[in-house]
């Protein structure tokens, strides 16, 4: 556990935001599969709540059996409790089942999931993570119920807490299709430069590209390890 203050402590809150305790507005559920092949769900601060075949589409993963595994429905809290601070925490949208370690919460009232989806894994909130979890060293850390319970949170009304996830999803979104976009153009670049490296290499320079190498740089004609025209 680390020092520090509440975000409800330090922060200037809307008139009518409130500060809520975990507690007053997610239970504790501990549902156990008999399945031995259930969906087995990842948990992932980049990606969130999502099936494990979905993020590990590279590599195959399997339980030897997902017997005893915990139960996850869609909108409920699934919480990593060895990296909550690290943000592997989510509403999942998905039926599966993770690792009996992990601990799963259920909203009990009025709530907006993905609002809290957002405020959980935010970096205000993994520190407020890192503050409550128990452990001598990062390594260590756990977030039990008994440190996530007490914790305060920033509740708005209901109204203005889908507005905010409306506003988030949107944007974050877009920012997501930039990201991707921005993604390809540097795999387009990083295959253009290999093209250049192995035409130089097995093929020599072409005239053309020779002279603009030279007009780029008249100190090419005098270094006797230029590569030689064909």
């Amino acid at each position: 556990m680390i020092s520090g203050q509440s975000p409800t402590e330090f922060l200037d809150l809307p008139e009518n935001w409130k500060a809520r305790r975990v507690r007053t507005f997610l239970e504790k559920v501990d549902d156990r599969t008999e399945e031995s092949d259930a969906p087995l769900l990842s948990v992932s601060k980049y990606t969130g709540i999502r099936p494990r075949e979905e993020v590990d589409r590279d590599r195959e993963f399997r339980a030897d059996s997902t017997e005893g595994y915990k139960i996850v429905e869609p909108g409920d809290l699934v919480v990593n409790i060895m990296l909550a601070w690290d943000g592997a925490v989510g509403f999942s949208e998905h039926e599966g089942v993770v690792s009996p370690s992990y601990e799963i919460y259920r909203l009990t009232g009025q709530g907006d999931m993905t609002y809290f989806h957002y405020l959980f894994r935010s970096e205000l909130y993994q520190y407020e993570f890192a503050r409550h979890s128990t452990g001598i060293r990062r390594s260590r850390w756990r977030l039990y119920k008994s440190d996530f319970f007490p914790i305060e949170v920033l509740y708005p009304p209901l109204e203005q807490q889908s507005r905010i996830a409306s506003f988030l999803d949107h944007h974050t979104a877009r920012i997501d299709r930039l990201v991707e976009k921005k993604q390809r153009l540097l795999e387009l670049l990083e295959e253009k430069r290999q093209a250049v490296i192995t035409e130089a290499v097995t093929r020599g320079l072409r005239r053309a590209d020779t002279k603009l190498a030279l007009a780029q740089n008249p100190r090419l004609a005098s270094d006797p390890t230029r590569p030689s025209r064909n």
